[in-house]
This record gives C-alpha cells, structure tokens and sequence, in this order.
C-alpha cells in the first residue's frame, strides 16, 4: 500500500513540533488511557462504562484524533487508496460494499453492526494516515516508536498492580472479566504481546548492555502479565513470533536475541508468583495444568467445537454473511462470545465467503510488502516484525481483529514497515 508516485520516505523535515509529540504519546499511551478510564476495583461492572469497554471507545477516539490531525497537517489519507492498483482498489471496494450492505440491509442488531463497521474504515484511515506522517513529518520520531508503545503497555501494568491492591476482597471479585481495558481477563494477553514483541525486539537490536537490560526487563514484565493471568495464547503468540524472526530476519539470530527470550520468560514466570488470585483460571500452575489436559478440545479450551459450530453458522448466509458483531446472533449455542476466536471464521460469518475471499487476497498482498520491506530493511524492523507476527497467531486462537487495540497495534507495525525506505525501495523493483 505505497503510493506509486512518492517515496517512502518523503520530503526531510526539521524538528517535530510539540503537537507531533502529544500525537504519539497518545498512541503510545493508549493501554493506559484505557486503563484509567475503566479503572474499577469493586469488580462489579459500572453500566456506563459497559459500552466504553466493549467497543473500546478510547482506542477509537485516538485514532480518530490521529486522523484530524494527519488531514490538518496536509496528509490525504484517501489520495493513497486512488493510487493503488486496480485489482487492489476492486478488492476493497467489493469488501467495503459487503460490510456496508450486511450493516444496513441483514445484520439483526443495526445499530451494532453499524458501530462495528465504522471501526474498520476508522482502521484504515488511522493506518493510512500514519503511513503518511511515518513517511514525513514524522521521520525523527521513528526510533521512538516502540519503545514508547513498550512505555505505555508497562503503565498498563502498573495501573493493574495498583487495582489489584486496592481490591477489597479477593474472594468476591469479578476476575474472570477483570473490566481493565477488558471484558474478559484473556485480553490482557493483547497488551502482553505488544508489549514483549516491542520489548524483545529492541533487546535484539540494543547497542549496549543499559539498554539491553531494559529491554529484557520491560519484556519480563510484559510476559509476567500472561503467567500471572494465565493466557496461555499470549505466551505461544510471543514463542511463535519469534521462531518466525529468527528465521527470516538476520538481526533475531544472535545469542543476545535468544537469551532475552529466555530471561524474559524465566524472569516473567517468577514475578508472576508474588501475588497469586484465588481463581483457577489464573497463574503459572493454570497453564502448566491445561498444557496437560486430556482431549484436543480441553487442551483448546473448548475452541475446537466453537470452530465447529461457527463454521456450521456460515453456511446459513455463504455468500456475504449477517454483518460485523452479530456472532451471538449467528451462533447462539455460543451467545456468551461476541467472536469465534479465529479470524477466517470471523471474517465469513460476518461478510461471508466472498468477503473472506476479498479479506485473504488483501491480507496476502499486504503480508508479502510486509515480508519484503522488513527482510529487506535495517534492524529496526525488528519490534514491529515481532508485533505483527505475534498478533497475527493470536488470530488463529483469539479475536486479534476484533478488539480495536490489537487491530490498532497490527496497523501501526504495517504502516511502521511499509513507510521504511526499504519499502519504497520495494516498491520499485516491481515495477510501482
């Protein structure tokens, strides 16, 4: 998704300007912003913040600000979609009157669909916008990036660690939903992904001991945040990034990369041990149980007959599906999830098999410029490669692209990558 007639870079710029900074401390800040705002240590969910955690207004709001800000300060976030290929600009026009049609004309909840529907093009113009600015006006601040998103999810943790205390009574409080930034405790495995996948890259690419140390510690909070809670995914997503890393970038095959990963991992398991919540779906001991469960469907926590029964559900509407956030609707054996915990089965129950079909074929296009551009560019590819791989197999597992900050995080390591030199370097060899 590069522009044919401009570089990836831009035109330099000088110093960025106080409200350049105010922007990215924002989407740097975004876990914590979060936090704070759904911060209730009474566990029992207040009524007015229900709609706040379930479409994750904050997040949205951020991007939405992004956005104003990139078109006042020149960036024609559509401009981009008119230049891109053909075929690409057919994809998405076809993807884009399926979500709007399945929005107004079949989804049994509207309003729902409506809302759900109008996070995605928030999606997409937030990444677009940022490519832009990425490739610009903020060209100085791209060093800073991810450790300011590493920043901002180690505040998340630290708001965490203070609700814990405060809680009054542990016996009685609500953890399986937990309400911080979530409607269900297994999303924090989100932010832990971000985070160490941020955290473990910039220790594989640290140029001295301080500030690989830092990084190393950073990730070992992140991971304590999975074994404390118990989400097992986060810890297979950061593993499987990883593996990935190690064989397509040369920077993540080096001793230094691999023993942060295991220090983060041992340090992260043992901090994960100082508070332990009288819950069973918690903690170290949790995972370790459930690793050894008996069938395939209790070693996926009951994934695999949800795969099932929503993959039954999409072929009642094959071709273009009920519309985005009607899974209740469509699988009501499962109306206790607003998601099938598989981003393929996701994708054709809410827009069907012809948008499944548009949604995979924009996907490749955009993960084989992803591959390129960061195979083909200098260590800082590194903590975004890890993000987005880690995102991407949570997908497979959990609702990566249904909870706006992992979606928000996914876009954000795309437009880092493809707004890269090597990218626009990438772009040329085939002929943009």
């Amino acid at each position: 998704m590069i522009e044919s007639n401009v570089t990836a870079q831009g035109t330099s710029v000088g110093k960025p300007a106080a409200v350049d900074w105010l922007m990215l401390g924002l989407i740097a800040l975004a876990p914590f912003i979060f936090a704070v705002i759904t911060f209730d240590s009474s566990g029992d969910p207040i009524p007015r913040l229900a709609g706040v955690r379930s479409y994750s207004l904050p997040i949205t709001a951020i991007e939405m600000v992004v956005i104003v800000f990139a078109v006042l300060v020149g960036s024609r976030p559509l401009a981009v979609v008119l230049r891109l290929p053909t075929a690409v600009k057919l994809l998405l026009a076809t993807l884009v009157a399926i979500a709007i049609g399945t929005a107004v004309f079949v989804a049994p909840n509207e309003g729902v669909a409506f809302v759900r529907t109008l996070g995605w093009f928030f999606h997409l113009l937030f990444g677009l916008s940022l490519w832009r600015l990425l490739s610009s006006r903020w060209s100085a601040l791209r060093p800073l990036v991810w450790p300011s998103i590493v920043a901002g999810v180690i505040l998340y943790i630290l708001v965490l660690i203070v609700l814990v205390l405060q809680i009054a009574d542990e016996r009685v409080f609500n953890w399986k939903n937990f309400w911080l930034g979530v409607s269900h405790i297994r999303q924090v495995g989100f932010y832990s992904v971000v985070g160490t996948g941020s955290a473990i890259g910039l220790a594989a690419i640290a140029r001295n001991r301080s500030g690989y140390w830092a990084a190393v510690a950073a990730a070992s909070l992140c991971l304590a945040l999975s074994y404390w809670s118990g989400t097992r995914g986060s810890i297979v997503a950061v593993a499987a990034a990883f593996v990935a890393g190690f064989v397509l970038l040369p920077a993540m095959r080096s001793v230094s990369a691999i023993g942060a990963l295991v220090c983060a991992n041992v340090a992260g398991a043992l901090i994960s041990l100082v508070h332990q919540p009288p819950n069973a779906a918690y903690g170290i001991f949790r995972i370790s149980q459930s690793a050894a469960g008996g069938s395939a469907d209790e070693l996926t926590s009951g994934r695999l007959t949800m795969w099932s029964d929503s993959a039954r559900a999409v072929l009642e509407r094959p071709f273009f599906g009920i519309g985005d956030g009607q899974y209740r609707s469509a699988v009501p054996a499962w109306g206790g999830y607003t998601h099938p915990h598989n981003v393929f089965i996701q994708i054709a129950i809410i827009w069907g098999l012809v948008g499944l079909a548009c949604f995979v074929a924009l996907a490749s296009i955009l993960g084989w410029r992803f591959f390129i551009a960061a195979r083909s560019g200098d260590n800082k590819m590194v903590p975004p490669f890890l993000v987005a791989g880690g995102l991407a197999t949570m997908a497979m597992y959990e609702g990566t692209l249904h909870h706006p900050y992992p979606v928000m995080m996914m876009v954000i390591a795309l437009a880092f990558v493809l707004s890269s030199s090597a990218a626009a370097k990438a772009d040329s060899a085939v002929g943009r």
